[in-house]
């Protein structure tokens, strides 16, 4: 018990010596810096199109037998059919009557999906239907989905200034271990006989 007590205590000085001789300067990194990384990312910055839609779902087992299946295509249709009808209120039916315990709770709010990860009978639906408008009882595996969408977003990619922290605080932890690892390096080569070669491999990171 007191050798890992001791083990311990030697890890924590280890570290906080390790911290305090690789520091990152404050002002790391600088706008130059900052451009040049933004340029690198842009290619996996992008956002994918995508759109924030709301549905009410109705559910049909896996294991429905005929009867189960048509009566639950009819309530589907029941459903869409009030939806089109004028003042409809398509949040207030989805808390009635949708079999998502999720959404309905939302008033049938799915969120924001990325097109990419929407199924492909879905998908193709999309670009039918304006902001706002609902869509036809589409079946899936799990049963009947009614959509509409709310709202819809292109492809783009974020500006420097949408991004800067975030990229700031990655930079400055990637320059944080390049330290670590290059003052490392140096103490192994000016103390090869002082220091623990297989200790220093694990701070390196190294297998």
């Amino acid at each position: 018990m007191i050798s890992k007590l001791v083990r311990a205590r030697e890890s924590v000085l280890t570290e906080s010596y390790l911290e305090s001789n690789t520091k990152v300067a404050p002002e790391y990194p600088s706008d130059s810096e900052l451009q040049a990384a933004y340029e690198v990312a842009k290619p996996s910055l992008l956002a994918p199109k995508s759109v924030r839609l709301a549905q009410v779902f109705v559910a049909v087992p896996k294991d429905a037998d005929k009867a189960a299946a048509e009566k639950a295509k009819a309530k589907a249709d029941g459903i869409s059919k009030k939806l089109k009808e004028k003042g409809s209120d398509f949040a207030a039916t989805a808390t009635a009557q949708s079999d998502d315990a999720a959404s309905k709770a939302r008033g049938g709010e799915i969120g924001w999906v990325a097109e990419s990860q929407i199924q492909p009978e879905i998908r193709e639906l999309l670009p039918k239907l304006a902001a706002n408008s609902i869509s036809e009882p589409v079946k899936l595996n799990d049963g009947w989905h009614i959509l509409k969408v709310l709202e819809s977003k292109d492809a783009y990619t974020p500006s420097l200034d949408q991004v800067r922290e975030q990229l700031a605080k990655q930079l400055r932890v990637e320059k944080a271990q390049q330290n670590r690892q290059a003052y490392l390096a140096e103490l192994l080569k000016a103390h090869p006989l002082a220091i623990n070669e297989i200790e220093i491999a694990k701070l390196l990171g190294k297998p």
